[in-house]
């Protein structure tokens, strides 16, 4: 084993030390010091103080001895006798308990639960510790213990009356608090202002309440804050995320001062920033293909934005939901379940304009004046057109309007015509005195002899229809006839060809179609068909009616061109003839 050599040369005054000057015992390392020192390996490890005190792993006891560490007692014993008055054993036995005997204290197991205790007695001149049979621990009456509650009181300013310092810098636990209870009635940590009044409770149900407001309605979420001061800024400040429990990507945040952001799955739906440029608030900032929607009482979808089809929508389902803008002037723009309407409330200064690439007056309503102008910034009557006017689809004459209106349109001839309750249909582009026409629409009661149809025969006599509503009068001239069936002719059976003819005084005119040069009409299945598929007009010449005028007759007969039907009839068709004159 190791050993220490002293020799006579190497003994000084004040230091007893090894070879290598690391190991050694001083009685002065300063001057006048009056302490004993002991160090190994370079390291103090023991002190006896000029006051007496020893100090082991710290050099500057605070009593008779002071450990800085663990004390071990490494040697069993058994119950010693009974010590002299103001004395004690501390020992442990076989069964490896450790136990405390006094004079006054028979010998008691420290690590065993129940009624004994230790107690240190304040009252007597030097607070010396002494022990006794009770259940209550006091110290200078500030901390008392009586066997169930532990009750810590003081009296310092700038300071803590408690405090709990764990100097482990790895999981370096403080405080943990236990409860058998799990209801709303433990309550694990509670703390009470100078009032009376709870600012914090814990409850062992998960809750929290923080103010007074906030622990009494504690029942209204897992955490309640309710501070009932109305000088502070805030009842919660955070310094920047709040987040949902598990879900990382789901968080209210205050990425930057005056800034709150509202992030969902990752998607920032909401983001409201405040700066000295421009206040904004956005929704869906990323651009995600995120639908906004704004629900009504009975509309699901009063305003919807339909992001993946880059649409908005207002009143998605069609329900009676309305739209309504105004300005200055009252509604602008209304649209309801009976339509929409600009300036619902007829004032006269909302216009209504529609601009174009060349023109900010396409479309001009003079809600003043009542008045519409069509590339016309001060429309003159109620249509105001500065320009050409188009009519590019063909109609054919309709009926009479009421009294008060009149109809102005073009017809296959490539006419335009003026048709009104007093006028009826008048070619504004004939020349002379004026033109004008007379058309009926002849039906399939039409009076024939059905009999007379059998297809069986080459020709047959048709009864001649006089239509008086074709009547010319006295004095015109016959300059065409058109020909239309707007509905075709059908037969029930066979194959027919047919022959249409309208007489006028003494002339015949008969259809032209244009596989033929005029005559006869064959189509497979039907009788004639609409003019559009090939009927342009008929064959004739002019020709004037006499003094009295004349009326038009109409004559359809039918012949067959395949043998092979043994008979067949018209069923059902229309025509319509119109009557040229000047």
């Amino acid at each position: 084993m190791g050993r220490t050599v002293i020799r006579a040369d190497g003994v000084e005054e004040d230091t007893l030390e090894d070879k290598d000057g690391d190991t050694k015992v001083q009685v002065e390392e300063s001057s006048d010091e009056d302490k004993i020192r002991f160090d190994t390996a370079g390291t103090e490890r023991m002190i006896i103080t000029d006051a007496g005190l020893v100090g082991i792993g710290t050099s500057s006891p605070i009593s008779e001895l002071d450990v800085a560490g663990k004390i071990s007692i490494t040697s069993e014993n058994s119950t010693p006798s009974q010590p002299a008055d103001g004395k004690g054993y501390l020992y442990t036995k076989s069964d490896g308990k450790l136990y405390w005997r006094s004079y006054d204290l028979s010998e008691t197991d420290l690590t065993a639960g129940g009624s004994s205790g230790i107690s240190h007695d304040g009252s007597t001149a030097d607070g010396v510790l002494t022990y006794k049979d009770a259940d209550e621990a006091t110290v200078e009456s500030n901390m008392t213990f009586d066997g169930n509650t532990l009750t810590v009181s003081g009296n310092v300013s700038s300071n803590y009356v408690a405090i709990l310092d764990n100097d482990q810098s790895s999981a370096g636990h403080v405080l943990k608090l236990l409860t058998d209870g799990n209801g709303s009635g433990s309550r694990i940590l509670e703390m009470e202002d100078g009032d009376g009044d709870v600012v914090f409770r814990a409850r062992a149900d998960g809750r929290f309440g923080f103010g007074p407001d906030g622990v009494s309605s504690m029942g209204a979420g897992t955490f309640v804050v309710g501070i009932d001061n109305s000088s502070h800024t805030a009842d919660i400040a955070i310094s920047q995320r709040l987040q949902h429990l598990g879900d990382s990507n789901t968080y209210l945040d205050f990425p930057a001062a005056d800034q709150v952001q509202i992030v969902v799955g990752g998607v920032d739906m909401l983001h409201i920033t405040e700066d000295d440029s421009q206040d904004k608030i956005v929704f869906n900032e990323g651009g995600a293909d995120v639908d906004f929607i704004i629900e009504s009482p009975n509309e699901t979808k009063a305003l919807y934005l339909h992001a993946g089809n880059e649409v908005l929508h207002i009143n998605h389902g069609e329900s009676n939901f309305q739209t309504k803008i105004h300005n200055t002037n009252d509604l602008a723009l209304t649209v309801n379940s009976t339509g929409v309407v600009l300036n619902d409330d007829g004032h006269a200064t909302n216009d209504f304009r529609v601009e174009s690439d060349n023109n900010d007056h396409m479309l001009f309503v003079d809600a003043g004046a009542d008045k519409v102008g069509i590339n016309d910034n001060d429309p003159i009557s109620e249509l105001s057109v500065a320009g050409k006017i188009s009519i590019t689809a063909e109609s054919s004459t309709p009926s009479a309007p009421a009294d008060g209106h009149g109809w102005l349109y073009t017809k296959s001839d490539g006419k335009i015509y003026w048709q009104s309750n007093d006028v009826s249909e008048t070619d504004l582009t004939a020349t002379g005195s004026g033109g004008s026409s007379s058309e009926s629409n002849v039906t399939s009661t039409l009076t024939y002899d059905n009999a007379a149809f059998d297809l069986g025969t080459s020709t047959y006599t048709a009864k001649d229809t006089v239509i008086s509503a074709l009547a010319i009068a006295a004095n015109k001239t016959i300059t065409g006839v058109s020909f239309e069936i707007p509905a075709a002719w059908t037969l029930n059976s066979g194959t027919a060809s047919g022959e249409m003819q309208i007489k006028i005084g003494d002339v015949w005119y008969k259809p032209q179609y244009y596989t033929e040069s005029y005559g006869y009409i064959s189509e497979s299945g039907y009788w004639l068909k609409n003019h559009t598929t090939g009927i342009y007009g008929f064959v004739g010449s002019r020709q004037s009616s006499t003094s009295s005028g004349v009326a038009v007759t109409v004559k359809v007969k039918g012949v067959t061109n395949d043998t092979s039907n043994s008979g067949g009839y018209l069923t059902a068709g229309s025509i319509k003839i119109t009557i040229y004159y000047t």
